[in-house]
């Protein structure tokens, strides 16, 4: 199949495999690799771009996104069994330095979204490798005393990686690697990479008007409980492997016994999705998270029943133009283990975003041609009357109409899109580059049309 091989080579390909083969190609990426997991181990793979290096290198590591909650909530159920904190313990008996609201909420709140803590990315996706958890609590907002059911915001998982630090005492990519659930990782010398921010990384990119472009290098040492923990696939496949063991269906268990509802079958537990999927006319409990920050998208779908997993990473992200992919990659079980052919989800969304703002840029750098270009005419002492003010007029008439687009559009990008998307400005330009840089313009180009008409209107009214 053009652009998508193996990554190793087998005498005789299975089902599976050309599955995912047909995954790959539905996501509509060159730079996805995906993988079969049961309790046992890696039962196929595929991948969508070759092998990297001289073939005895492991893959590049990524960061692994929002499914690293589910490893924070390993984290914190095994702290709840070993009796070292309770599913009710208010977060600031351990956590004393945390204000009285937040102090107030407890560990079961934190893991099922259920806090009130908003979504803030003002306080998320930054690049601070070096910071802890217990670090920056001082830097969260408040939570939402009016809040009530399931609301999801990686603020609660900050809150629950300092606790992790606090109670044992430990950086939390030391307690991961503890747990035996996930692979120790290896780096390109053999030597134990461990999974925080001083693990290299890959680079991905993030879609910018429809192309490839590279990503910012972030990593929030701070943020590995919520999205940065890092490693390669087979790490994340280890993880993968592990919720399938029976040590990972009793956590499970708990896990869903906690769970808060999502929807009317489905829930949030411990850093995971629970719900079902149809397999040829069979609903099938199926367990899931995805991750994504700019430049990686990560996924893995669970089917305990069936004991197997797929699990998905995508050198590819940005938002909104990857909204299709992550839309595909939902049906990753059914598409690997139903009967049915994959095909790519496609929406309108994107490219009508991108159009928007295409023609708000035309719409904005045409006018402020207009105001360079077509200047009013400037009176004289013969035109009379009529023609000083038919000039103050006209140039009157630019500036308000300059002003009032530039006030709209700077109101659009500092209050409308964060209201919108829940990204500010600082946010936009990480997720969705093109949509920031279009804006940006939109917003420039009609500033400098009111800072030159209002000049020319102070001109003529002068004469």
């Amino acid at each position: 199949m053009p652009g998508v091989s193996a990554v190793a080579a087998a005498p005789v390909r299975t089902d599976a495999e050309d599955r995912l083969d047909s995954l790959l190609t539905a996501l509509e990426t060159p730079h996805a690799r995906a993988v079969v997991v049961s309790s046992v181990g890696i039962e196929a793979q595929a991948a969508g771009d070759p092998p990297e290096g001289d073939g005895t290198a492991p893959p590049a590591a990524t960061r692994w996104g929002s499914v690293s909650k589910g490893v924070t909530g390993h984290l914190v159920d095994t702290l709840v069994e070993e009796g070292r904190i309770d599913l009710d313990t208010e977060v600031g008996t351990v956590l004393t330095e945390l204000p009285d609201a937040t102090g107030r909420l407890t560990v079961r709140q934190l893991l099922t979204h259920t806090s009130g803590l908003p979504h803030d990315l003002a306080v998320t996706d930054r690049d601070r490798p070096s910071a802890r958890a217990v670090d920056v609590l001082g830097e969260l907002p408040a939570p939402d005393a009016a809040a009530s059911g399931f609301t999801y915001a990686s603020t609660n998982y900050i809150v629950l990686q300092a606790l992790v630090e606090r109670v044992t005492g430990e950086e939390f990519p030391a307690t991961v690697a503890a747990t035996g659930a996930v692979s120790a990782g290896t780096g390109p010398d053999g030597q134990a990479a461990g999974h925080g921010c001083a693990r290299p990384a890959r680079i991905g990119s993030a879609p910018f008007a429809g192309l490839p472009m590279a990503a910012p290098a972030t990593c929030d040492g701070a943020g590995l409980g919520y999205g940065y923990l890092t490693g390669d696939l087979s790490d994340l496949a280890r993880w993968a492997q592990w919720n399938l063991s029976p040590e990972g269906a009793a956590f499970h268990a708990r896990s869903r016994e906690a769970a808060a509802p999502t929807g009317p079958d489905s829930a949030y537990g411990f850093g995971w999705n629970y719900d079902s999927v149809d397999l040829d006319g069979t609903a099938v409990e199926r367990i899931h998270h995805s991750g994504a920050i700019p430049g990686t998208f990560t996924r893995v779908e669970l089917l305990p029943a069936l004991d197997r997993a797929v699990v998905i990473v995508v050198d590819e992200y940005g938002e909104p133009g990857s909204a299709d992919l992550v839309r595909t990659a939902s049906s990753a079980a059914t598409a690997v283990f139903g009967s049915e052919s994959p095909a790519p989800a496609r929406s309108a969304t994107y490219p009508l975003a991108l159009g928007a703002v295409g023609i708000a840029v035309i719409g904005a750098v045409s006018w402020l041609g207009v105001v360079l270009l077509r200047p009013a005419r400037v009176p004289t002492r013969t035109g009379g009357r009529s023609s000083e003010r038919s000039a103050v007029r006209t140039a009157a008439t630019r500036f308000g109409i300059s002003a009032v687009l530039c006030a709209a559009a700077a109101a659009a990008m500092a209050v409308v899109l964060p209201a919108t998307t829940g990204l500010g400005p600082a946010g936009l330009a990480r997720w969705a580059p093109d949509l920031a840089a279009g804006g940006g313009l939109v917003v420039v180009a009609l500033a400098a049309a009111t800072v030159v008409a209002g000049l020319r209107l102070a001109r003529a009214a002068r004469v």
